[in-house]
């Protein structure tokens, strides 16, 4: 019975040796195709990497095919790399230039104050000179003397566009001596500033003249002062200025100022907004001639917001136009302080004697057609 157990048991045994034995070689084998799927999957990849690689490998190949075509927009490189050559004229100006023309002598290039001490040196009697400003500069304070020289004209103008000059000091912008014409010209601005205590340009025994396109502003004192000499303005601008005894011009005793044509407006003064004519009888009387232009916008503290004619200065209009408060409120010449308007004042106009009494005064606006003068008593306010 034993031996019976025995065998069984045997047999038991080998037969399940021999099924582990089957399922260790199922799984080898297993193992197996999984390693040769694999590797069959690699091969593959490795095939398709390949192929992508070779496909750039041929793109080149075309490419040198087709750069031909856009070699000719290189061959325009050259033109390119050539404009940096074209920074040369956005270089500081070019040193001080002349030319001699028919209409005078042109002095280009350079500073403002660099064409000046040129002048200085080199001014010829019965000459013209004409000074272009190439840039907006600030210049210090300017006498124009040229001791032995006789008849000589200084031309201020903007070279085609319009430039600024600003004073880099206190003082007197210009001054205008002696045997000297000066002409502020076309595209030319004298700009002041507060606190200044000179006048933009004084005439101080020669002549002066300003022309269309020229503009005095934005002085804390009188924009054109004759002391000693002649006014004349044919054109331009002259407005913002603010002075003691008349805020755009003042006309001292035996000097003239004409206006032909141009603007005198926004100006403020104690007396004589835009313009004051000094006529004490000491030296001579002070002379306003207005044959046109406009005289507007201007204001006086205590008389004459557009005109003030002091004693026995002579002014005559028989062109042009001043306006005055009373008949625009809006843009009129005017006669006001702290409190407001002041009425009877003169507005446009205002004339006094030696003894500062009334005259002659005109509060209404004064257009071309109305002729005005010191010595008549016509058209002027009762």
């Amino acid at each position: 019975m034993k031996r019976i157990v025995i065998s069984v048991l045997a047999l038991i045994f080998g037969i399940s040796f021999c099924m582990a034995q089957i399922a260790r070689d199922a799984a080898e084998e297993q193992r197996r195709r999984d390693a040769q799927k694999q590797q069959v999957a690699d091969e593959h990849k490795r095939y398709e990497a390949q192929k992508k690689l070779a496909t750039p490998q041929q793109t080149p190949t075309p490419q040198p095919q087709s750069a031909p075509t856009p070699q000719p927009t290189v061959t325009q490189q050259p033109t390119v790399t050539q404009q940096p050559q074209q920074p040369v004229i956005e270089q500081p100006p070019a040193e001080l230039t002349t030319q001699v023309t028919s209409e005078g002598t042109i002095l280009r290039g350079g500073t403002l104050a660099g064409k000046f001490d040129w002048l200085q040196r080199r001014v010829e009697s019965h000459n013209t000179y004409i000074v272009e400003v190439n840039a907006d500069e600030n210049i210090a304070p300017r006498t124009l003397e040229y001791k032995g020289a006789i008849n000589v004209t200084i031309i201020l103008k903007g070279d085609g566009r319009n430039r600024t000059i600003r004073l880099s000091s206190h003082g007197t912008m210009f001054t205008v001596n002696a045997n000297v014409t000066f002409v502020l010209d076309n595209n030319i601005t004298l700009q002041g500033h507060n606190g200044n205590t000179g006048s933009m340009v004084q005439v101080n025994g020669g002549a002066f003249k300003m022309n269309n396109g020229a503009t005095i502003t934005g002085n804390s004192a009188v924009g054109v002062h004759v002391n000693n000499g002649t006014f004349e303005m044919t054109g331009g601008t002259i407005s913002g200025n603010r002075g003691n005894n008349g805020g755009g011009v003042h006309v001292s005793n035996g000097h003239t100022f004409t206006m032909t044509s141009g603007i005198i407006s926004g100006n403020t003064a104690n007396n004589g907004g835009g313009v004051f004519v000094n006529g004490s009888g000491f030296g001579g009387t002070g002379t306003f001639t207005m044959l046109g232009g406009t005289i507007t916008g201007n204001s006086a503290a205590k008389n004459g917001g557009g005109v003030f004619v002091h004693s026995y200065g002579n002014f005559a209009k028989t062109g042009g136009t001043i306006t005055g408060y009373n008949s625009d409120q809006s843009n009129g010449n005017v006669v006001k302080d702290t409190e407001g308007v002041i009425a009877r004042s003169g507005h446009a106009i205002w004339v006094v004697n030696t003894m500062a009494k009334p005259v002659r005064r005109k509060e209404t606006t004064a257009g071309a057609n109305v002729n005005l003068n010191t010595g008549a008593p016509d058209n002027w306010d009762e």
